[in-house]
């Protein structure tokens, strides 16, 4: 793992988007999934300003909360809002877990989207880490952490306001060719320290069955 730290939030968001760019640059497609959260808003705001050629990019999400499209707390809703809804119409192509539908429903149709990736190999996916250490919707001590066969599941969680959770599977996580994961705030700092040097099991900190990735850069800023 690559390690950055930042003394102000401008210069975070800044280098995270350039490091964004950098991957849909050039004339061949990319594929790009897309974390929710609060901490990359900004960031998607600034890549979304920057991005030359739309045409050539197809963005994902990486997990959703089963509630209504439009809620308040919908990752898709707030993808859509601070950068795909800028270049709606022009993207290669833009996909979303449907949560209007049942719940088994609404995974397959997103393992059909899913199909879309070449050999299912992202070139980049934006990643937030939970104090937990959850990455995506793949929680602590959850059997689907050990799931190497499904792109797409289900999971619950108990500790967060929606317990409901659809989401890419590992094998679709650690198989992207980068990882660019951002962590911001006072309360992620002991996330950042245990990605440094790990002292839990992967079991106990979902993010660390990121650490034999060849390619992962981790930004964070106080």
């Amino acid at each position: 793992m690559i390690f950055r730290t930042f003394d102000t939030q401008e210069e975070f968001v800044s280098q995270s988007a350039e490091h964004m760019l950098r991957v849909v640059d050039g004339e061949e497609y990319r594929y790009l999934a897309l974390a929710g959260g609060k901490t990359p808003v900004h960031v998607y705001e600034q890549f979304g300003k920057k991005i030359i050629d739309p045409s050539k990019i197809f963005l994902y999400q990486v997990d959703e909360r089963y509630v209504p499209p439009h809620h308040p707390d919908a990752n898709a809703c707030m993808i859509y809002k601070h950068v795909g809804k800028k270049y709606e119409g022009e993207w290669a192509g833009m996909y979303f877990f449907d949560t209007t539908q049942p719940i088994s429903v609404a995974l397959l149709d997103y393992r059909h989207m899913l199909s879309r990736v070449p050999e299912g190999v992202f070139d980049l996916v934006v990643l937030g880490v939970g104090t937990d250490g959850h990455i995506a919707s793949l929680f602590p001590y959850s059997s689907q952490l050990t799931d190497m066969e499904h792109t797409v599941m289900y999971t619950t969680t108990m500790h967060h306001f929606v317990h409901d959770r659809l989401t890419l599977g590992p094998k679709m996580i650690i198989q992207a060719k980068q990882i660019l994961i951002l962590l911001q705030g006072e309360e992620k700092r002991p996330v950042y320290e245990e990605l440094q040097q790990p002292i839990k099991k992967s079991d106990a900190f979902p993010a660390h069955i990121l650490q034999s990735h060849a390619d992962v850069t981790v930004h964070y800023v106080l």
